[in-house]
Parts: C-alpha cells; sequence; structure tokens
C-alpha cells in the first residue's frame, strides 16, 4: 500500500530542519513536519483521555504540542510526556470524529510553519515535501500513489487570512543502480549510457550508505556522475541511490517561487477544483509517485492589509490518490516518461486530511497544514 508522508525543506539534502519558518524550498530534510505515532485504545465522540505507543525517539519532540491532529481532526491538550494524554477540546477545527486504535496521530502546534514576517503584499512562503515511503517487499512490484489530486480541505478560519497552493515535481526522481567504476569525485553506471539527458540529475544528493555528496553534472555518453566535493576514498563498486531533486529554494519566506515547467500556478484549489501533478510539466506518466518518490506543496498565504490579528489561520490540505500493487519491475525510466503498466493491479481510492501534514493507509492520506506567528 502506498503511504505518503509529510516532511519540511532544508537548504541542504540529508540534514534536519528544526526551524519551521525556513522550510522555503530545496531538499527534502530528514524531519517530518509533525511527529507523529499511533492511537493504542478508540477515542469515541465525547472522550477526552487518549492512550498513545510510544513514538520512535521518544516524546521529546511532543513537549511543545499544543494540538494533536487525528485523521484531520484537531484537539487541544494538555502538555504530552507520556502515552497518557489529556484534551482540553474535541474538534478545535469544527471537525469531530470517532478513532480507531492504530489511527495515526501528530503533534502540532500553532507557532510553527508561518510567523509575522510578510513581504509588501503581505504574502509568505512555505515549502513541504510529500513523500511516498511505501517499502517495496517484493522486488518485482511497486507500491504507487496514483492520480493524485490536492486541494485545501478547510482555508484558514480568519476572515482577513487566504490560503492557496502550488505544487512542483523534482527534474529527477529517485533512482538506485550499481556502480561500473568509482573514484572519489565522480561514479559511473554503465547502464544509464544514453538513458537520460546530460546533467538530468545535477543537484540531487547520491548516496552510498551513509555517505553522500550532491551531484555537480551527469554526462549521458559515459554514465558518469560527477560530485560538488568528494565524499569517498573508496573505489569499490557499490549500490548507490540517487535521491528526487529539489526544489526551488527561495532567499526567504516572503519570496515567491519563480513560475517555471516544473511548478503549477498558485490556486485556491477545492475538492471540485484539485490541483493535479499534471499541471506542472508535461508529465506524460501521470499523476504517479513510485516508492521514494516525492512531490513539493508550495503553501502561500496572504494576510489583509490592516488586519487586527492572525488567529485561527490553522487550515486542512487534502491529499486524494489511488493505491496500486503493480506487477511491473521498475518506475518509468525518466521523471517524464510514461508509467502506464500491463498486468493486473488492484486499486482503492483514498483521501486524508489534518493540519500542517499527514498521511494514511488503505488507499486514503490526509495531510493538513497549519500555522499561526
Amino acid at each position: 500500500m502506498a503511504t505518503l508522508k509529510y516532511y519540511l525543506t532544508s537548504l541542504e539534502p540529508n540534514m534536519a530542519q528544526t526551524i519551521f519558518s525556513q522550510s522555503i524550498g530545496g531538499y527534502c530534510s530528514n524531519s517530518l513536519l509533525y511527529p507523529e505515532t499511533t492511537l493504542s485504545a478508540n477515542v469515541g465522540l465525547y472522550d477526552l483521555n487518549l492512550s498513545l505507543d510510544t513514538p520512535t525517539g521518544g516524546w521529546g519532540q511532543w513537549t511543545s504540542a499544543e494540538y494533536i491532529n487525528i485523521n484531520g481532526e484537531m484537539m487541544a491538550v494538555a502538555p504530552i510526556s507520556s502515552g497518557s494524554v489529556i484534551v482540553s477540546q474535541r474538534g478545535s477545527n469544527n471537525i469531530i470524529q470517532m478513532h480507531i486504535a492504530g489511527d495515526v496521530v501528530r503533534a502540532n502546534s500553532t507557532k510553527e510553519l508561518f510567523n509575522d514576517v510578510l513581504n509588501d503584499n503581505y504574502k509568505q512562503y512555505r515549502c513541504i515535501a510529500v513523500k511516498n515511503v511505501s517499502l517495496e517487499t517484493d522486488p518485482s512490484s511497486d507500491q504507487v500513489a496514483s492520480d493524485l489530486s490536492v486541494w485545501i480541505e478547510q482555508n484558514s478560519r480568519q476572515a482577513d487570512t487566504t490560503i492557496r497552493i502550488a505544487l512542483e515535481i523534482p527534474k529527477s526522481q529517485y533512482y538506485t543502480g550499481v556502480s561500473t567504476s568509482r573514484t572519489s569525485l565522480t561514479l559511473t553506471d554503465s547502464s544509464l549510457v544514453g538513458r537520460y539527458p546530460d546533467d538530468f540529475f545535477k543537484d540531487a544528493y547520491l548516496q552510498i550508505g551513509s555517505q553522500g555528496a550532491v551531484i555537480h553534472s551527469f554526462e549521458s555518453s559515459t554514465g558518469t556522475f560527477t560530485y560538488v566535493s568528494s565524499f569517498s576514498t573508496s573505489t569499490v563498486n557499490a549500490i548507490y541511490e540517487v535521491l528526487p531533486g529539489p526544489a526551488q529554494r527561495v532567499k526567504s519566506g516572503t519570496v515567491a517561487p519563480v513560475s517555471t515547467s516544473y511548478i503549477s500556478p498558485f490556486l485556491s484549489a477545492t475538492p471540485s477544483t484539485p490541483v493535479h501533478l499534471s499541471q506542472t510539466v508535461d508529465v506524460s506518466a501521470g499523476d504517479d509517485i513510485y516508492p521514494n518518490y516525492l512531490f513539493y506543496i508550495w503553501v502561500e498565504r496572504e494576510i489583509k492589509k490592516g488586519s487586527a490579528g492572525m488567529h485561527n489561520d490553522d487550515f486542512v490540505i487534502s491529499v486524494k490518490y489511488d493505491t496500486s500493487y503493480r506487477s511491473i519491475s521498475s518506475p518509468p525510466v525518466t521523471s517524464s516518461s510514461s508509467s502506464s503498466s500491463s498486468g493486473s493491479s488492484s486499486s482503492s481510492s483514498s483521501t486524508s486530511s489534518t493540519v500542517a501534514s499527514s498521511s494514511s493507509s488503505s488507499g486514503s492520506s490526509s495531510s493538513s497544514s497549519s500555522s499561526n506567528p
């Protein structure tokens, strides 16, 4: 089953992003938009005492949480230091529903993604990476998120604030292979000769095990990657990974991303008029996100001049996709080639929403985003 997760973006690859307001494009960081765990017991419509499973890494990242998000319902909570959580208010975003053990729980704070620094047009921008983290248990099959659509499930409850979104796809997606020769500054894979154009992987991050470097250039005629800087003295051939390319990196959160064929226009997307990945570039493959593939969501917040306050600025972004079990050996050769496949595939449609980010299983994934200064 395809599983999407939401990450902050960072200036450099393979790093943690601890300052939410610096999620302004660049590489997918190692930091989830919000820490997450799962419910260890069912939750009824009126329950105010919740039981959570202990998250990987413990409760350190949860101590500043003011809200938790379960299936799109925002709950105000007392300070969290263990799996026993006391809820002070259910449905802070006017959504109240029952939840079952195993549902994903995300920690939220109102002082994270956005701040009070605006440009002359009273706008600011943030960028979130959405990655398919599905694990391939069989090398001949892929778990793919297909026909993606994204919309604003709940816009800001502040009358003077408007949220719009745009989607960006990386110039190159995830690739893994085996080198046929290596130096400290280059890696050659002869199977790539002629498969991709020159510099197709430029600026992406290549890693072998725990080491890696940004790609300075790619030569199609030889299948050779050249790094920006050396990262290993080893010349032993090895399995390598090229992570998806970065999004645009703007100078500050008050600068809008530049219009290119890889990014859609900013739209007030609704359930009836969502944004599709195919609106970003000539993607004959459709809206397929294979395991380890990703795309970026840009969020524009505009505040009306003279607004007395910026409270209740939380908003919910929903991502809908079909989940398919496809009998294919590999994703498309390039990020813009066709991804249609033969063989049997069973799909289910899924939708999900939460504040600032989230994803769920069984074909449905929900993500939401919120932030107040």
